[in-house]
């Protein structure tokens, strides 16, 4: 096989300093570990990064299952419970297409653009405690 055809990674994170982006690979409907996977990477993340928060891209990720608002939620507790908190960046796209069920939750739009990406951030709202 010639060297011109690059193989396609199989990476399905980047975890680069409190960042953890999803990659087009991942899909948690046909990858049935991958869930706990990236719970995991966020954990250590809030855990041992140095930063007030986490962030997980998920705007190169190839689909948003339902599935993923549970994870999301799960994140926000496990980020909180080490004083951190979650940032979300996903698609303006899949956050209009999603929002009108009412599943984001605790999860609302920052009041800043998110630049020229096409992508919209979601911070978590504050905890009722505080």
């Amino acid at each position: 096989m010639p060297d011109d055809f690059a193989k396609p990674s199989l990476e399905r994170f980047r975890v680069s300093g409190n960042i953890l982006k999803l990659t087009p690979r991942f899909d948690p409907r046909y990858q049935p570990r991958v869930g706990m996977e990236m719970m995991h990477i966020l954990s250590s993340l809030a855990e041992e990064c140095s930063t007030p928060e986490v962030v997980l891209d998920m705007t190169d990720a190839a689909s948003m299952p339902s599935m993923m608002i549970g994870f999301l939620h799960e994140a926000r507790e496990l980020a909180a419970k080490a004083g951190k908190k979650l940032r979300i960046h996903i698609k303006a796209e899949t956050y209009n297409r999603l929002e009108p069920l009412g599943v984001w939750g605790s999860f609302s739009p920052a009041k800043e653009k998110a630049g020229n990406s096409g992508s919209l951030e979601l911070v978590p709202d504050r905890p009722s405690g505080e």
